[in-house]
């Protein structure tokens, strides 16, 4: 892992769907779609933060 990387863990996870840990510093599973993704996930108990990773050549303002 580079120190992009270890600085921001959503950098290989441009523009798809991510699992992260509950404290948001670990992806857990990742897909390109939401449907996949929750089919990943169904098992897994523990608390995940869901979240798209935007394409990182646009902006997003809330």
């Amino acid at each position: 892992m580079n120190k992009q990387n270890k600085k921001n863990p959503l950098i290989p996870y441009e523009d798809q769907w991510v699992a992260l840990t509950s404290n948001k510093k670990k992806v857990l599973f990742a897909s390109k779609n939401l449907k996949t993704l929750h089919k990943k996930i169904e098992n897994d108990t523990s608390n995940l933060v869901l979240m798209k990773v935007p394409p990182f050549n646009m902006v997003f303002a809330p």
